[in-house]
């Protein structure tokens, strides 16, 4: 996995937010819709964006070289 970037594996590193209020992403995504974009998302929508940072999740390929 890769340690720099915050959004990377994100889904496997709950819980989120500051005080670790919430336990789903799925959940995490929802509140954050409503609160950034003033939004609900629907459920595919919401599974969409959850599908997108499982994505993130992976590990370093041995020839990677950093900045």
């Amino acid at each position: 996995m890769c340690s720099g970037c915050r959004c990377c594996a994100i889904s496997a590193r709950p819980p989120y937010f500051h005080d670790g209020s919430v336990s789903a992403l799925t959940r995490a995504v929802r509140i954050m819709a409503e609160i950034q974009l003033g939004t609900t998302l629907d459920a595919a929508t919401t599974a969409a964006i959850v599908s997108f940072l499982d994505s993130l999740t992976g590990d370093v390929p041995a020839n990677y070289r950093g900045p």
